[in-house]
């Protein structure tokens, strides 16, 4: 912009429409329409055509990377900014993260996982003592156990963080605020209903002392009570998934006899507690993550059999080591100016692998590429200053046994096509 004033006598203000133009010349040309003017100022102040000519190309090639350039600058300070933030106070950070969902490049459930590997305790959705959004709650000490997760690299978690995160109830699908609010309703004496904040959570209580008290006291739809049943929510009641939605199912039930559910002398045989595996099943179908574990971990046992390693195995290899590999696609990106080639981030229990399918791979194996949520990857690495890639040759499906996600679950995944 100076330069067209001080050379080409441009005002302000042209000057000003320059840098918009400049902005916008690949899709209008309208950087085009300054062509002459810029040339005749510049001759007009003694400068040659040639050398003019030279000046009005550097001008329209820095339309190409000034824009970005600048946006890089300001970039750089928030990432700065976020990765402190996450290095120094990671409870908070990941809280925040999964109270702006949805918005970023990760889904929730990798960024449960994420923050478990950095030491972070994260708990489950809990309809006694979860708000709508998540919220820290302090830590008790311990050894790692349930919510954590081991670091695959030690220099990832130096410590265990003093808070820990409970889920919010707007990660229970079918959910809505209103629901919520009845809950929290529910929940709080009514002499303190007005209280907010930190002294609101202080003031709650475990009433309504049963499910089916809840249920009188929330007035939810009785789709909405089996969603929170089924996600877990109603854990704090002390029993089992099951056994919480035959009980709201009962309480919801119009018809019912007038007998309580709990005077029955046995609970029906299909009302054995769920398995882990079942329990991260459910957990993923109704809230899209797991507090619990990785669904790929549900499977460490028959993979490790096969031989195949985990994100944090493979990520340590060195350059051109040939590998096998199986995970969860999270991600799959095909930009439009990367011809053909396609990128997928596939993830474990342990981490993540970046991999890349050149255009005659991706060809070959597009139907099960684009459909399988779990994927192995057969190919070679290339890993250079930190930065890991997985070159594909094959895919192929895992072979899974035992128990269902395989078959049961469509994960998601943040695809960018």
């Amino acid at each position: 912009m100076k330069l067209a004033v001080v050379a080409a006598d441009y005002t302000p203000g042209e000057a000003d429409q320059l840098r918009r133009d400049m902005a916008a010349w690949r899709l209008a040309g309208k950087i085009e329409k300054h062509r002459a003017r810029l040339v005749a100022g510049m001759r007009a102040n003694g400068i040659t055509e040639e050398f003019a000519e030279s000046v009005f190309q550097q001008i329209r090639g820095f339309g190409e990377y000034g824009f970005p350039e600048s946006h890089a600058a300001s970039f750089a300070l928030i990432a700065y900014a976020t990765a402190w933030m996450k290095c120094h106070y990671p409870a908070v950070f990941f809280c925040a993260l999964l109270n702006a969902w949805p918005m970023g490049f990760y889904l929730p459930s990798t960024i449960v996982e994420d923050a478990k590997r950095h030491g972070v305790r994260v708990l489950p959705v809990d309809a006694l003592t979860s708000d709508w959004d998540c919220t820290l709650e302090l830590a008790a000490p311990g050894p790692v156990g349930e919510g954590f997760r081991a670091a695959a690299d030690p220099r990832t978690a130096a410590h265990v963080s003093a808070f820990a995160i409970r889920m919010g109830l707007r990660y229970v699908k079918g959910l809505g605020k209103g629901d919520w609010e009845r809950i929290a309703a529910a929940r709080v004496p009514a002499s303190h209903a007005a209280v907010e904040g930190a002294a609101t959570r202080a003031l709650r209580t475990a009433r309504p002392r049963t499910i089916a008290g809840f249920a009188a006291a929330t007035g939810l739809a009785r789709d909405t009570l089996e969603q929170l049943a089924e996600s877990g929510a109603l854990a704090g009641y002390g029993i089992h998934r099951r056994q919480a939605l035959w009980e709201v199912l009962g309480a919801a039930d119009d018809s019912a006899a007038p007998h309580p559910l709990a005077d029955f002398p046995e609970e029906p045989a299909s009302l054995a507690a769920p398995t882990h595996a079942e329990e991260v099943t459910w957990d993923l179908a109704t809230t899209s993550h797991s507090t619990r574990g990785h669904v790929v971990e549900l499977f460490r046992a028959q993979l490790a059999a096969e031989g195949l390693p985990d994100s944090a195995a493979v990520n340590r290899l060195s350059d051109k080591t040939p590998v096998s590999f199986a995970g969860y696609v999270i991600c799959r990106q095909m930009p439009g100016n990367a011809k053909g080639v396609v990128f997928m981030t596939v993830e474990d229990e342990a981490g993540v692998v970046n991999v890349v399918a050149w255009k005659k791979v991706f060809a070959r194996y597009r139907t099960l590429i684009l459909t399988s949520w779990f994927l192995g990857v057969t190919g070679r690495l290339q890993s250079s200053d930190g930065v890991v890639h997985l070159v594909a040759e094959s895919f192929w499906r895992p072979r899974l046994e035992g128990c269902g996600p395989d078959r049961s679950l469509a994960l998601d995944s943040h695809d960018f096509y």
